[in-house]
């Protein structure tokens, strides 16, 4: 089967990244199956390096909550050495805790701001002003496939591979493609404003036969493929006449448009995808 998404399923056999012939596991005459799950707390996870820049007003400050994965593949035989299945999946996520303080400046006896001993204004927070917010990634991998032993010679197999993803959403925030990072840390505005709902579906069906001749003298491989991939991007938006006009705009990499207004609001990260069907990861 041809594959054009990028990505990989270690637990199925299916390397991506370009045009290239995936490999995948096959069914076989014996029931086979495992299941596998990984889970990190936040709490566990080693805090970068801070870069220190000038507090103002308003700061945030992001830290990994959770992430993890979980999965499971099952192969065997419909009929004994005729026909066989395989089938997996494997849905992961991966959240991050947004925090959002408001700030006073601290001032010394003349009434003047501090400065520490890095020349950095000295603030404080407001007191009951602390705020945190989700930024989250949802995802999910599966695969089917039909094996069929036509006879000694010819082999026919279908397959299914799909890798759905979601980010962001109605109270959160996405993470950036690129890099896997909350795509806003200092919340400026409301939030509900400038989150983004990204995402990407991707499907890819094959079917491949194999046969040989002449007492496998001659081999010959033949697949078809079909690919699809959907990767619209939507903004947030509020409700009335301003999110009817921008349901019918298009999102374009590298914008963001305010939940009020249909025009951009800055020019900050933006990104494409597409929306999957996936409930909210609320560990």
């Amino acid at each position: 089967m041809n594959v054009l998404t990028g990505g990989y399923l270690p637990e199925f056999g299916r390397s991506t990244g370009g045009a290239v012939e995936a490999v995948t596991k096959s069914g076989s005459n014996e029931f086979r199956g495992s299941v596998f799950g990984n889970f990190a707390p936040g709490a566990l996870a080693t805090r970068g390096t801070e870069v220190r820049q000038e507090t103002g007003t308003i700061s945030g400050r992001e830290s990994l909550w959770n992430l993890g994965d979980i999965g499971a593949e099952l192969g065997g035989p419909l009929i004994r050495d005729k026909l066989w299945f395989y089938v997996g999946i494997a849905p992961s996520f991966t959240r991050y805790q947004i925090e959002r303080n408001l700030n006073v400046r601290v001032p010394d006896e003349n009434g003047e701001p501090q400065v520490d001993e890095d020349d950095f204004t000295r603030t404080q927070p407001i007191e009951g002003t602390q705020q945190h917010f989700f930024a989250e990634q949802r995802s999910l991998q599966y695969i089917g496939k039909l094996t069929y032993h036509v006879s000694t010679n010819h082999t026919v197999a279908l397959s299914v591979v799909g890798t759905p993803f979601s980010s962001g959403g109605p109270g959160r925030f996405s993470l950036l493609p690129d890099n896997g990072a909350p795509e806003i840390t200092v919340i400026v505005g409301a939030p509900e404003a400038l989150s983004t709902l990204r995402g990407r579906n991707g499907l890819d069906l094959g079917l491949k036969t194999s046969s040989s001749f002449f007492n496998k003298h001659l081999l010959l491989d033949a697949t078809l493929g079909w690919h699809l991939r959907a990767a619209p991007c939507v903004p947030r938006m509020a409700r009335g006449r301003a999110a009817n006009i921008s349901r019918r705009m298009r999102c374009t990499t590298g914008t963001r448009y305010s939940s009020s207004h249909a025009a951009p609001l800055d020019a900050g990260p933006g990104s494409t995808g597409s929306i999957p069907a996936w409930p909210s990861h609320t560990s």
